[in-house]
């Protein structure tokens, strides 16, 4: 029962999922990779096997959006991915600043249609009735976009 056989396990459930979205909810971001050789999960696979849409985290103390781009030699391609650690008092690994204009406490907001999911990252700095927005990603679902990826270069000879 080791990390392939729980791989397997994983990617099959979520492929046996009937819902709109496929939302992933784990301690460890898709970047940390303990262990070596067949025990070290590769996320970039397995959110494309499994069609995740999304994979919300902790473990960091930060805030962090990665959408279709680089992070720590991880990019996820069409699966976007959170950090949702903001809190955890003095463990913050970024130093909060006076002014707000940092990721290391806030929150996220996510609003969720069918089409999209919307995640504001926002600050802990602001003032009653104001608040920073550090930023606003847009997170389509990936089988839609590879569908539409897919039908963009069909070719057609008649």
């Amino acid at each position: 029962h080791g990390p392939q056989a729980q791989k397997k396990w994983f990617v099959d459930a979520v492929q046996k999922s009937e819902a709109d979205w496929q939302i992933v909810v784990m301690h460890h971001p898709p970047s940390y990779t303990p262990g070596r050789g067949e025990s070290v999960l590769h996320w970039t696979d397995i959110a494309r096997e499994a069609g995740i849409d999304l994979i919300v985290t902790g473990h960091k103390h930060e805030q962090k959006v990665y959408y279709k781009r680089e992070f720590a030699g991880t990019d996820l391609e069409g699966t976007a991915w959170v950090i949702t650690g903001g809190g955890g008092g003095v463990t913050s690994d970024v130093l909060p600043t006076s002014s707000g204009q940092d990721d290391a406490y806030g929150f996220m907001d996510m609003r969720m249609s069918l089409d999209e999911i919307e995640i504001t990252a926002i600050s802990h700095g602001g003032t009653r009735n104001a608040y920073i927005e550090r930023s606003k990603t847009t997170v389509t679902p990936r089988l839609k976009a590879e569908l539409s990826d897919a039908a963009t270069s069909l070719e057609i000879t008649v």
